[in-house]
């Protein structure tokens, strides 16, 4: 799996799964951000929401880099979008909740919607509430005309799941938009 993600033009991998966390060394070639959290309603400690901005800062400034990144939890419905909506925060500067709002309405899966934890949502709209929190925009990348836009650039922030048990054909045609 690891190298066929790299075969396949990716550069970073987010791991956002409590219950996945393979080592770095299965995914050669590739940059592996491992973010474990769990998918439940259990409150987040601050600790654990600012691990989460922080490691979103260092997906978006590998993308702003030009870097092809893959975000990812088991079943891709809602941490790997927590996490994405927090990464496109940074890159285009509109709010968490508002780019949540975006992955949601982009998303679904057999009749779920991405982003279908509200304790999730609830974060995202707090940090956008939080005005000493929120990261200004790396860039003018305007997040409501992403999945419209072709260019390689653009697509370049997958937010699809990686299903571990599917081929690696399969994830890749689900991170892109």
């Amino acid at each position: 799996m690891g190298p066929g993600l790299y075969a396949h033009g990716f550069d970073v991998l987010v791991l956002c799964a409590e219950e996945y966390q393979p080592p770095s060394s299965q995914f050669p070639g590739l940059n592996v951000f491992h973010v474990p959290f769990d998918d439940s309603v259990n409150r987040m400690g601050r600790t654990q929401i600012r691990r989460l901005q922080i490691v979103a800062q260092q997906v978006a400034e590998e993308w702003k880099r030009g870097k092809r990144v893959l975000v990812t939890c088991h079943m891709g419905i809602n941490r790997s979008a927590l996490m994405s909506a927090l990464i496109m925060s940074i890159i285009s500067g509109e709010s968490p909740s508002e780019c949540g709002s975006l992955i949601r309405g982009l998303r679904a899966y057999g009749g779920m919607r991405a982003l279908d934890n509200p304790y999730f949502r609830t974060i995202l709209s707090e940090l956008s509430l939080d005005q000493g929190v929120h990261v200004p925009a790396m860039g003018r990348v305007d997040v409501r005309n992403l999945h419209h836009q072709k260019s390689a650039k653009a697509r370049a922030l997958a937010l699809g799941p990686l299903n571990t048990s599917a081929p690696v054909a399969q994830s890749d045609r689900a991170a892109d938009f």
